[in-house]
């Protein structure tokens, strides 16, 4: 009976199957073929985001809710080469990273449009778009984690791998663009070796897809007739928000560069664009859809990372997409070209190739000594395409279709989601507890300044510590060095800002900078007056600011404010000889810690060390005793009594700097202390201190 019944429900299944396959061919033939069922995309309709194939096709019961479009695929071939090739490098691309601009439109385009059709014909359901999101994102993005992560434990250093443990654990949770908003200079060279770093677009747009949903549905509760006014309405505002804050607001544009509400406006004009033309009809416009493309080509010739994003610059991208998107059709040519079986194939590869290009290029530069050639980058980049493939063919689009049967039930969906992610993150969590942070390293004071609280501060402290982040990395030594001599010490301590009065940092050179130096200076000119401290200890990245070392902008780091003209070698001595002339005016001793010498392109030395090409590495020399030259003969000849501690003295025999000792670099990232080796220069410091306040005058250095 039971068997009976078994084989009974067995043939039903297969009447049902066969009835299916016989409708959704019937549908197909009229389309060119049954080659759709090849792996089961009827029943579940592909979805787009900024890396999705943008086919929908039909459900089993309904006729398809947005036709399919080929040269959107087409749009997102056009889309990602230039984004691999900008990040791999290749002359004239630079504005290829604006292929992420319009993968957010293209999203915000098709995924309105899925919800709005749903929602019309009183299918939607919030957990079959999440479903339907968690089939199309996570596989994938599990998949290059997991094939990433065995490189990086064996190729990186430790606070590198440190970091990008902590950046599985952002991705997972998508809120990696607020993990790389802080600190990270998305242009930055030293980004290249952050295998993670592109899945911010990722987080923005499942961040923006939490409350997008919601939102279309309210509209149609509320304003159905309205919901285009609305929409484009939100795209304007958000817009100007956007602008506003770029032009008003004296936020790090790093932090507006991987903001959601300050990125929403973009995928808000994709929905914007598929209101109107389901409000216009879907008339195809040959020139506006050429125009929107003229205007892509144009975009990705001219801007480059020179032009601040999100800002006015982002429309010409946003709106040369809209213009396609909208004003595309199968009779328009334009349309026609981008969507050959070539170029649209390419398309469907885009979300692949995106996940994998910028993990393969960070590997690349991981392991290699000397940054390698375009063409090498170039072609390692490329090498995400058939990667792609792989993992399109057998991972994405099956467990999208369903076709694993793991993955044929929402609950199974949600369920192997949620394992994914917590399985990733917990071991990620686990790697960090025993692996280094990157500022493990190195010691810091930054926070013990007079404004947020004195750490080492006693009755009567006559000791005040006034630099940038050369003097972070030993401040807290200094403090513990003269708290045990029975001397107290108050900080001044602000990154990247000189001790030098009379000058102003040239922000606009500066992308990640946002401090007020002038303000901040003067400011702690003003406490030093009211307090009056014995004795004051100067130093600061003078050999930084005065000869460039390191990347360079265009322009000078720091300016006079009576002459931005003047050279900044200039610029650093006149701006140690007035301060120092106002600390004297107050009756204070001065201590000038002058420059110790530092690593010349220490990412690549530190590479020669850990693969044993080198035992040894030295820093530079000639370039810190220069500066140290032009500072102390500048307060010589204006007669400024001071005390100096030397710098080179630290490291150097002669000429002869050695930067590796025991086994260990003397400075951390190839410029500040090591937290090893800040105590023994604090307590040099220390010692000078100690010597000027006994003595009450400067043993003043005439050279």
């Amino acid at each position: 009976m039971i068997s009976s019944q078994f084989h009974i429900s067995i043939c039903n299944e297969y009447i049902y199957l066969a009835a299916r396959l016989k409708s959704v061919c019937r549908v197909a033939g009229r389309q060119g073929g049954c080659g759709i069922l090849t792996n089961s995309n009827w029943k579940y309709r592909e979805e787009a985001t900024n890396t999705e194939a943008s086919s929908i096709q039909q459900t089993p019961n309904h006729p398809p809710a947005m036709e399919y479009r080929s040269d959107i695929d087409g749009l997102r071939a056009l889309a990602v080469i230039p984004v691999i090739l900008f990040h791999a490098g290749l002359p004239g691309f630079g504005g290829g990273f604006i292929g992420v601009d319009i993968f957010f439109v293209i999203s915000g385009f098709l995924i309105f449009g899925i919800i709005d059709s749903e929602i019309s014909r009183g299918e939607f359901s919030i957990f079959k778009f999440y479903e339907r999101r968690c089939r199309r994102i996570l596989p994938a993005l599990y998949l290059v984690i997991l094939c990433t992560l065995p490189f990086v434990v064996a190729w990186t250093f430790p606070f590198e791998l440190h970091e990008y443990l902590r950046s599985i654990q952002a991705v997972v949770t998508f809120r990696s663009n607020s993990f790389f908003a802080k600190g990270t200079d998305y242009f930055s060279p030293l980004s290249d070796e952050k295998p993670l770093l592109h899945t911010w677009s990722l987080s923005v747009e499942e961040q923006f897809y939490l409350v997008f949903p919601l939102v279309v549905f309210l509209l149609w509760k509320l304003c159905r007739k309205h919901r285009l006014t609305v929409i484009i309405a939100g795209a304007l505002l958000l817009f100007l928000v956007t602008e506003a804050t770029v032009l008003f607001s004296h936020k790090n544009p790093e932090k507006l560069f991987f903001s959601t509400p300050y990125r929403s406006f973009e995928l808000l004009f994709g929905a914007a664009a598929f209101a109107l033309r389901q409000k216009m009809g879907k008339k195809g416009v040959t020139s506006l859809s050429l125009l929107g493309l003229i205007i892509l080509f144009l975009s990705f010739a001219i801007l480059s990372e020179d032009y601040l994003f999100p800002s006015h610059f982002t429309l010409a991208p946003v709106v040369g997409t809209a213009l396609i998107l909208l004003f595309g059709s199968s009779t328009a040519w334009p349309c026609k070209a981008l969507g050959h079986p070539s170029v649209s194939f390419i398309g469907k590869l885009s979300y692949g190739a995106y996940l994998w290009h910028v993990p393969l290029i960070a590997l690349l530069k991981t392991r290699s000594i000397e940054p390698p050639s375009v063409f090498m980058t170039s072609v390692v980049a490329l090498c995400s395409l058939p990667l792609a493939y792989i993992s399109w063919r057998f991972v994405e689009t099956p467990i999208r279709s369903g076709a694993y049967s793991l993955f044929r039930t929402r609950a199974r969906v949600f369920a192997f989601s949620l394992l994914g992610a917590v399985s990733l993150f917990l071991g990620s969590w686990i790697g960090t507890t025993f692996i280094p942070a990157p500022g493990s390293q190195r010691e810091t004071a930054d926070g013990c300044g007079f404004e947020q609280g004195n750490c080492f501060k006693l009755p009567n402290t006559r000791v005040f510590f006034w630099g940038d982040s050369y003097a972070d990395a030993f401040g807290s030594s200094l403090g513990r060095a003269l708290n045990a001599r029975g001397e107290g010490l108050e900080f001044s301590i602000r990154h990247g800002c000189p001790s030098l009065l009379g000058i102003q940092k040239n922000e606009a050179d500066l992308r990640t900078s946002n401090s007020d130096c002038t303000q901040h200076n003067n400011k702690t000119f003003e406490y030093l007056k009211q307090h009056r401290f014995p004795v004051v200890v100067l130093t600061s990245a003078y050999a930084w600011y005065g000869a460039f070392v390191g990347p360079r902008p265009k322009q000078s780091l720091v300016t006079a404010l009576d002459d931005p003209a003047r050279p900044p070698a200039d610029v650093i001595t006149t701006g140690l000889r007035e301060t120092v002339a106002r600390l004297r005016e107050l009756g204070s001793q001065v201590v000038l810690v002058t420059p110790h010498a530092t690593v010349p392109n220490f990412p690549v030395a530190r590479k020669e060390i850990r693969y044993g090409l080198k035992s040894q590495i030295y820093g530079d020399y000639d370039l810190a005793s220069y500066i140290r030259s032009r500072l102390v003969q500048s307060l010589n000849d204006a007669r400024l009594p001071f005390s100096e501690v030397n710098g080179l003295d630290w490291f150097c025999e002669g000429s002869s700097c050695p930067m590796v000792r025991d086994g260990e670099f003397v400075l951390f990232d190839g410029s500040h202390l090591s937290k090893t080796t800040a105590p023994i220069i604090a307590d040099k410091v220390a010692t000078e201190v100690e010597h000027v306040l006994s003595e009450g005058a400067p043993n003043t250095k005439m050279h």
